[in-house]
């Protein structure tokens, strides 16, 4: 499952492109409940802009890994 985000300032912008090396919960083969909440999206913002990402620069997107445990809700 990806997550894009951009500054909301006008111009050319980085883009965070976010990989949270899980598939979507709708996937019919693995599916799971994992949801993407207004608070995991700050702590995605935060991880990434310790990591280097400068949102108002004019860069290629900026790819930034944020592994998610899976909730799944058919574990024993």
């Amino acid at each position: 499952m990806l997550m894009a985000v951009e500054s909301e300032t006008e111009g050319e912008n980085c883009v965070l492109l976010v990989n949270f090396n899980i598939s979507r919960p709708d996937n019919a083969i693995s599916p799971h409940q994992t949801a993407v909440t207004p608070s995991l999206v700050c702590q995605v913002i935060d991880g990434a802009l310790a990591a280097g990402w400068k949102p108002k620069d004019k860069a290629p997107n900026f790819k930034f890994n944020y592994g998610l445990i899976r909730d799944c809700p058919y574990a024993d």
